[in-house]
């Protein structure tokens, strides 16, 4: 549930997302574009519903690329944001120029294209992973946005655009829980900051470096450092941009936000910033987070189960299980035996086609026959199957979801892959002949070459996200065994239910009662839905 104070200057707004993860935002548009912002908070729903429908005017160089490049990226968010919510994972990224004048608007292209790049690493985040596994997660997840921003920078002629980033997650085991302790884990680039207001002595701690001096030398940037702290129930994380603590002495910022929140803290800043103020300001954006630590309820890492629960519900299905695997043993033994009534080359040699004659031929004839047994043999089976799948993945736990969304990342690049693949051959003038390329993913792919892509480059990348995908999903069943077993009860169980589609017979229309057919005339069949 989303709800948005709907403000007077159209230059603030506030959203608060009350279900689950809640962070709160409070956000001011920029100095140089009075109704945009240039810096982005990761997964915020309402600047992505927003941006997906309109593209802001960024009075940039190619603009229209550069609209069509912000919806193709608010889609990719906004497809991966429940996926960051369940995972706790929030941050600040903001487009960072020197050369604004000449570059304007451009870097809060890049801003929103790093937010994606970031947000479709971060969804695949295993929901278990730990506190050091989420810390070089997060650290990767940068450079992947510097990587992305530096590729737009270079299609555009730009040399120092720049990033600065913080992103962090919320991680608790069970001896966390039972404390009501959580790790808070970060990584961070440039001149934002990460802060931590003890709930208990109301310490006011800063667990960031502003790195904005590495900027001073052209094409500098400021390094990505990670780490984490230990926070307590009551605890208060913010994050806020250059345009908060640079206005705002640590002092201040640290009563506003005490007594009165992100709210009251942007708004001083943005009033000493933009003139409301005797004190002298730095114009730009003014962007602040709150995570509350009791945010921290879904699951993470090494979350407790509902062991009972868990244990009754294996139990009731062992016992399906069991029930049902007699099913199809008895059903398959039977197919068997009417097999070798019918033909004895039908069944393996060494088969007992006389006992099979003399005592099973009664019974195949109680089912209905071999035609009527295979009908009834495979959703028996799929029944299985389904059981089976679903104990396995009890027993795998919140590794399960983790596997599974990994193996729906590699289908989706290896997709993407095939595509940009075949779209490069196309524009080298050398077609590749009987490769199906999936229509959604050759869309896509045209999409991002719309917005200043190269095909062969885009190639390359999914090649990497395949292999990246693969190893993470090896090194997952490495740990969790049963993963491998269901896998493999999936893949068989998904090609039953297609035989089992296969095998419906299809019905076909009937004349309409007035209607004649004539010698030689097909009537036309009606279209299928």
């Amino acid at each position: 549930m989303i709800n948005r104070e709907h403000p007077t200057d159209d230059r603030v707004e506030r959203q608060e997302v009350a279900a689950g993860f809640a962070p709160v935002i409070e956000s001011r548009a920029s100095l140089y574009h009075p109704t945009v912002s240039y810096e982005v908070v990761v997964g915020d729903r309402t600047r992505l519903q927003r941006e997906a429908a309109a593209a802001p005017d960024l009075q940039t160089g190619e603009a229209d690329q550069d609209k069509r490049a912000i919806q193709a990226a608010a889609a990719v968010e906004t497809q991966c944001a429940p996926a960051l919510s369940e995972r706790q994972i929030t941050g600040i990224i903001r487009g960072v120029s020197p050369d604004e004048a000449r570059e304007r608007g451009a870097s809060a292209v890049a801003g929103r294209l790093a937010s994606a790049a970031a947000a479709d690493a971060l969804r695949l985040l295993p929901p278990g992973a730990d506190a050091e596994a989420t810390r070089r997660f997060l650290s990767d997840t940068c450079r992947q946005a510097r990587d992305t921003v530096d590729g737009y920078a270079k299609r555009r002629g730009f040399k120092n655009i720049d990033l600065a980033l913080d992103l962090l997650r919320l991680v608790q085991d069970e001896a966390l829980r039972r404390r009501e302790e959580a790790d808070l884990v970060f990584a961070h680039a440039g001149d934002g900051r990460i802060y931590v207001l003890d709930g208990e002595t109301e310490e006011f701690r800063c667990l960031t470096a502003d790195d904005a001096l590495a900027k001073q030398a052209p094409g500098g940037k400021a390094d990505v450092k990670s780490g984490l702290a230990r926070i307590r129930m009551g605890d208060r994380v913010f994050v806020v941009s250059a345009g908060v603590h640079h206005n705002l002495s640590e002092e201040a910022l640290a009563r506003l936000l005490a007594e009165g929140g992100v709210r009251a803290a942007a708004e001083r800043a943005e009033a000493v910033a933009f003139g409301g103020s005797t004190e002298r300001g730095r114009p730009g954006d003014i962007t602040a987070v709150e995570i509350p630590f009791g945010a921290v309820q879904a699951e993470t890492a090494v979350a407790p189960a509902d062991e009972k629960g868990d244990a009754e519900r294996l139990a009731q299905l062992e016992e399906k299980i069991v029930r049902v695997s007699g099913e199809v043993a008895r059903l398959a033994r039977l197919r068997t035996a009417a097999l070798a009534i019918k033909d004895p080359k039908l069944v393996a040699p060494g088969y007992d086609v006389a006992f099979a004659k003399a005592r099973l031929a009664r019974d195949v004839e109680t089912e209905g026959g071999l035609a009527e047994i295979e009908s009834k043999l495979r959703p028996v089976r799929i029944q299985s199957l389904s059981l089976r799948q679903e104990a396995l993945t009890i027993r795998a736990g919140t590794a399960a979801t983790a596997a599974d969304q990994l193996r729906q990342a590699h289908d989706r690049a290896m997709r993407m892959r095939i595509a940009a693949g075949v779209i490069a051959a196309e524009q080298a003038h050398r077609p590749v002949a009987g490769i199906m390329v999936d229509p959604g993913a050759g869309a896509a792919v045209r999409q991002m070459l719309s917005a200043g892509g190269d095909a062969r480059g885009l190639h390359d990348r999914f090649k990497v996200e395949v292999d990246e995908t693969e190893r993470r999903l090896k090194a997952l069943e490495a740990t969790n065994p049963v993963l491998v077993e269901l896998d493999r009860t999936t893949r068989e169980l998904r090609k039953l239910q297609q035989e089992e589609i296969l095998a419906r017979p299809t019905a076909r229309p009937k004349p309409d009662s007035g209607s004649i057919k004539k010698p030689g005339a097909v009537l036309p069949e009606r279209r299928a839905g």
